[in-house]
C-alpha cells in the first residue's frame, strides 16, 4: 500500500510538471493537432489553416516530440525517485533494495539508449549530408514556402515556352509568351519599401541578389510587414515551417510563428531567411525565372515537364512544369495549378529588371 501511495503521489507531481512547465514554455508540439483550430493563439494564426495531408506528418512528429520531450523526463524522474525510495526504505529487506537498484539501472539505460541513438544519427548525417540537410534533418516540412529567385533579369526575348499553344485546349495563358515580363499594377515600389534597403543590402549575395529580394518583397507583400495570406506571413510571405529550416543560418534561435514573421522587429531577419532559402533553392532551380517560379509554386515548379517534352523553355532547356500549359500529353487538360505562378514570374521578373527602390 505504501509503495502504491508513493507512485500516485509522484504521478501527480509529474503531471503538474508537464502541464505547468512544458506547456507554459510554449513547446513546439503543443497543441498536438496544429491545423483547423477555431480560435488559434495570437502568436500562431497559422493554426487556423485547414488540415492537409502534410499535417499527418506534422501530427506524427508532434506525438513523437510529446513522448520524448513531454513524457519521458517526468516518467524518468518518477522512476528514479521511486527507485530511490525503495533503496532508502528497504532497511532489512534486500529484495526491495535490489528491486530499487534494478529500476534505477533500467531507467538510466533507457535514457542512455535514446540519447546515444540521437547522437549517433546526428553525427552520421552531419558527416555525410550537406549543410541545408544536416542542420535540419530532424525537421519535417512538407511544402515549399518561400518562392525562389534567379541570377539575372528576364529578357523577354526567348521563345514561347509552351509547346502546343493554340493547337490544344485553350488555357489561361494560351497565346502569351511566358518569357515576356509584365508590369505589376501597383508598380515596383511604394513609400514603405525604402526602409528595408539596408537589410536587403546586408543579406543579399549570390543568387539572392538585392534586386531579386526587392522584386519578391514588393510582389509578395507590397513591403507590408503585417501581410498575412493565411499560411504565409510578413515581408517575404514565408511559412513558419519553411522559415524554421533556415533560421539558424540567420542567428535566429526563437520559435518562428506567423506572429514572429509579422513582427516589425524581426523584419531584417525574415529578409535574411528568405535570402538563405533562395540560395538553397538555386541549387535545384538555377535559371532566374525558374527560381522565381519555385518561390511561388515550390521547387517542383522547375522540374522538367513530361507533358510539354520537346519544347524549349525561357532558359533554353527543357520546358518546366510551371511553363507547360497542359496537364496531359494530349494537351486537352489545362495545367491550372501553376496559373498564379505564371503571372507571378512575369511580374517579379519585370521588377527585377526595373527595381523601384
Amino acid at each position: 500500500m505504501a509503495n502504491k501511495n508513493i507512485i500516485i503521489f509522484l504521478t501527480v507531481i509529474a503531471l503538474i510538471f508537464v502541464l505547468g512547465t512544458n506547456v507554459a514554455l510554449a513547446v513546439s508540439w503543443f497543441p498536438i493537432v496544429q491545423c483547423g483550430v477555431n480560435n488559434p493563439p495570437a502568436d500562431h494564426p497559422e493554426f487556423a489553416n485547414p488540415c492537409s495531408r502534410c499535417d499527418l506528418f506534422k501530427l506524427a512528429r508532434n506525438l513523437m516530440d510529446a513522448l520524448v520531450e513531454g513524457l519521458m523526463p517526468p516518467i524518468a524522474v518518477i522512476m528514479f525517485v521511486y527507485a530511490g525510495f525503495l533503496i532508502l526504505l528497504g532497511g532489512a529487506m534486500p529484495a526491495q533494495i535490489k528491486k530499487g537498484q534494478s529500476i534505477f539501472k533500467a531507467t538510466a539505460a533507457g535514457i542512455a539508449i535514446m540519447l546515444i541513438a540521437w547522437i549517433g544519427v546526428n553525427f552520421l548525417i552531419k558527416s555525410l549530408a550537406v549543410d541545408d540537410i544536416s542542420d535540419n534533418w530532424f525537421t519535417i516540412t512538407c511544402s515549399e514556402t518561400v518562392p525562389g529567385t534567379g541570377t539575372g533579369a528576364g529578357t523577354g526575348t526567348g521563345p514561347a515556352p509552351v509547346p502546343g499553344a493554340g493547337t490544344g485546349t485553350a488555357c489561361l495563358y494560351t497565346g502569351k509568351n511566358l518569357c515576356d515580363n509584365e508590369q505589376p499594377q501597383g508598380g515596383c515600389s511604394n513609400s514603405s519599401c525604402s526602409q528595408y534597403s539596408s537589410a536587403i543590402a546586408q543579406y543579399a549575395g549570390g543568387t539572392a541578389s538585392a534586386n531579386l529580394l526587392k522584386a519578391i518583397m514588393v510582389s509578395e507583400s507590397s513591403c507590408n510587414v503585417k501581410a498575412n495570406s493565411g499560411s504565409s506571413f510578413g515581408l517575404m510571405q514565408l511559412r513558419p515551417e519553411t522559415a524554421k529550416i533556415y533560421a539558424n543560418k540567420c542567428g535566429v534561435n526563437q520559435s518562428i510563428t506567423g506572429a514572429w514573421l509579422m513582427d516589425p522587429t524581426n523584419a531584417s531577419k525574415s529578409i535574411c531567411i528568405a535570402a538563405e532559402y533562395i540560395r538553397a533553392t538555386s541549387q535545384t532551380c538555377s535559371d532566374t525565372r525558374d527560381l522565381i517560379a519555385a518561390y511561388n509554386g515550390g521547387t517542383g515548379a522547375c522540374a522538367n515537364s513530361v507533358d510539354c517534352a520537346g519544347g524549349a523553355s525561357c532558359g533554353g532547356g527543357a520546358v518546366k512544369k510551371w511553363e507547360c500549359l497542359y496537364d496531359n500529353s494530349a494537351h486537352t487538360t489545362c495545367n491550372t495549378g501553376f496559373d498564379e505562378t505564371r503571372g507571378y514570374v512575369r511580374k517579379v521578373s519585370y521588377c527585377l529588371a526595373n527595381p523601384g527602390f
